[in-house]
């Protein structure tokens, strides 16, 4: 049966965003019936609309990042405490308002007055070493450069903003900072998913690509145990401290991860990203095992892979 919602919400008015639209999320882990918080920020970035799960109204681009794996998870979103990224409407204005009070005081609590630039009337108009692309735009970006992801997050949502949306040729694009304003609908799960009950403690058979996904997206990884090949591992076995930590030394109880599209990441530029989420902690809830002896499966460093949005 088709969901109430599933209708031209824009034909009236496409440059108003609904009250409630039904978007989709593919290729992110999630936890039970909302997305996953615990890594974002994690990767190459925030992304232009700041440190959140992203979101698209349009379900062709969302299913771009089928080729990555995962899931597809068909929701409803509650817009009415998203911030239009253009800044344009009344409630945009009164948000960035609330905004720049939680800016100011971050701005005052780093230290960080000699690093802004402001109008002669004292507007913020730049903070250096603030990137769109990495942090997010507008005063939403310099609070995420200044306090990282989760407190910027945690912030954000208690001044009333919950997201920040941008207007694409075909529908929106939705960051999602607050995880409760998502309702799932649906979760569909394409190509094989490895059975939860299976050990894989010994598994060195090779695991399908980090895609994941049907035929005919590219192959971006392989990854697989007892991988000589790989150009670089990541610790499967061993301390919680040691689990998830990047290695350049081959051992077959490694899990190696190969990158089979060097045009789209360099090998040498994933070892530092994979560095970074292991150190944000994002194998800890994944470990399983004895408390002396923990591990991690293949599937965990695929999901650590999907953080790139590749």
């Amino acid at each position: 049966m088709a969901h109430p919602l599933d209708q031209d919400l824009y034909r009236q008015n496409p440059d108003e965003l609904p009250p409630l639209v039904i978007a989709y999320n593919c290729g992110r882990p999630w936890k039970g019936d909302k997305p996953d918080m615990s890594f974002v920020g994690t990767g190459e970035g925030a992304g232009v609309l700041g440190a959140g799960v992203y979101f698209a109204t349009d379900e062709d681009v969302a299913d771009n990042y089928l080729k990555f794996g995962g899931a597809k998870h068909k929701v409803t979103i509650d817009t009415r405490g998203l911030l239009d990224v253009r800044g344009t409407t009344q409630e945009s204005q009164a948000a960035n308002a609330a905004l720049r009070e939680v800016l100011e005081d971050a701005i005052v609590e780093k230290n960080a007055e000699r690093r802004v630039r402001r109008t002669d009337a004292g507007t913020i108009w730049h903070i250096s070493g603030h990137s769109p692309l990495q942090h997010g735009k507008g005063y939403a970006g310099y609070i995420f450069m200044l306090l990282g992801p989760d407190e910027g997050r945690r912030r954000i949502i208690e001044s009333g903003v919950t997201g920040m949306y941008e207007k694409l040729p075909d529908g929106y694009e939705i960051a999602v900072y607050d995880p409760s304003i998502v309702t799932l609908i649906e979760r569909t799960v394409p190509g094989h998913q490895r059975n939860p009950d299976e050990d894989d403690d010994d598994d060195d058979e090779e695991a399908e690509d980090a895609r994941g996904a049907p035929g005919g997206y590219r192959p971006i990884f392989a990854v697989k145990t007892n991988f000589p090949d790989a150009d670089l591992w990541i610790v499967r076995k061993g301390t919680p401290e040691k689990i998830g930590s990047v290695t350049e030394t081959f051992s077959p109880a490694h899990i190696g991860v190969q990158v089979l599209a060097t045009d789209l990441v360099l090998p040498d530029y994933l070892y530092y990203v994979l560095k970074n989420i292991h150190a944000r902690g994002f194998y800890r809830e994944r470990m399983t095992g004895t408390l002396r002896l923990q591990h991690i499966t293949t599937d965990d460093v695929k999901d650590a892979l999907r953080l790139l949005r590749l």
